[in-house]
């Protein structure tokens, strides 16, 4: 997809995807600028915090006993030092992998969504605990079907294209999985038999799970009304969704601020080190999204002495509900900058991403109204992801 507006520019990060289609934590963390594992970078500082993502996001593989030493160091680090962070049972989960024993070669470990959940703090809010429920049953759901098919040793074997078909049949049978996965997707599944087709398919569930999030959101706050909507609204003039700018709008509102002069004029009264007022101008014409960094400056300066918890905003703007779905949308539009040709086959017959999304947001909205997310069980020890 050619774009010209320099907000979608980039190169998007790499997602590791398990069972099926389902990404690791760190990858959803990065596309919605989030923290990971409360402060973990705080504690190992932001070395040690890479050396931890490169480590935890790893699916597959294997690692020298000179690697695992030094991650193994990192781990224990982590349980030592982070108490209020990390789980007993997070403790208990890494301890027997922390014992190197005399094995040459060992796997390392790979931090599930059950993982992420046994270890969230307790400020995790009720919003950011169902998503993560969400990715939880569908790792579940996708680790049962493919350990019944015994998906790995059939393609070691040489039965790809049967286990394959099996695969596609599997997913067509299991009413919590076939939502993600468009008819067209799994028959390029089944048929084409490609690591590339393979590829294509598990992406187009991938960003089928990321845009029915948003409508989950929309479902769980229902009472609350976050106007979602605003953020994946086409422009129809530039011909692009604009969700830094809708966010913007959305603070002034909250802010009553009518113009982006006097959310300038506000800025300066309060001493506020950016965003500037080209910067402001910049988000509200979607030409930039905002920076965690300019953004936090900026809801900081707006913050009142009368009401420093922000309760007199809107909840799901006082909840960052808004900012997350502005960032989500975001990311959406990097990850289709790069690959919309390839998947506009498998997710719907619009021509662009902005035209499709609205749409898929209502529908997947509408889904979770008439189908609630189920009560995902607590994970049980030991938690094992291939």
């Amino acid at each position: 997809m050619h774009n010209k507006n320099r907000a979608w520019r980039g190169q998007p990060k790499k997602f590791d995807l398990v069972c099926l289609f389902v990404p690791d934590y760190f990858s959803v963390r990065r596309l919605d600028g989030g923290a990971v594992i409360g402060d973990v970078g705080h504690v190992l500082g932001p070395s040690g915090q890479r050396a931890m993502e490169r480590m935890l996001s790893s699916a597959s593989g294997v690692v020298t006993k000179r690697q695992w030493r030094s991650q193994a160091a990192l781990l224990k680090r982590l349980v030592r030092e982070c108490p209020d962070s990390v789980s007993a049972e997070f403790a208990a989960w890494f301890g027997p992998q922390l014992d190197l024993g005399s094995e040459a070669r060992l796997d390392p470990p790979m931090l599930s969504w059950d993982m992420v959940r046994l270890a969230r703090p307790d400020w995790v809010g009720e919003t950011e605990r169902r998503l993560q429920d969400h990715w939880a049953l569908l790792q579940r759901r996708g680790q049962v079907l493919l350990a019944e098919l015994d998906l790995d040793a059939r393609l070691a074997a040489g039965d790809g294209a049967d286990a394959l078909r099996d695969v596609a049949d599997g997913i067509r049978s299991d009413p919590i999985l076939l939502p993600y996965w468009s008819e067209a997707s799994l028959v390029h599944l089944e048929t084409t038999g490609t690591q590339a087709a393979i590829d294509q398919a598990r992406a187009a569930a991938f960003v089928q799970a990321l845009v029915s999030q948003l409508g989950l959101v929309q479902a769980l706050q229902e009472e609350a009304r976050p106007d979602i909507d605003a953020m994946v609204e086409l422009d129809r003039k530039r011909g692009w969704c604009n969700p830094g700018g809708a966010l913007l709008r959305a603070v002034r509102e909250a802010f009553a601020l009518p113009t982006l002069e006097s959310l300038v004029a506000k800025l300066q009264t309060a001493g506020c080190r950016g965003p500037d007022r080209s910067t402001l101008m910049a988000w509200s014409s979607g030409r930039q999204f905002p920076s965690s960094k300019l953004w936090g400056n900026l809801i900081e300066a707006l913050r009142s002495p009368s009401d420093p918890e922000f309760l007199n905003l809107p909840s799901p703007l006082r909840q960052g509900t808004l900012g997350w779905a502005a960032r989500r949308v975001h990311g959406l539009h990097l990850i289709f900058g790069q690959c919309w040709s390839e998947l506009k086959p498998f997710i719907g017959e619009a021509e662009s991403l902005a035209g499709w999304l609205g749409p898929s947001v209502s529908r997947w909205h509408q889904h979770w109204v008439a189908q609630p997310l189920p009560h995902v069980e607590p994970p049980k020890l030991p938690l094992v992801v291939r």
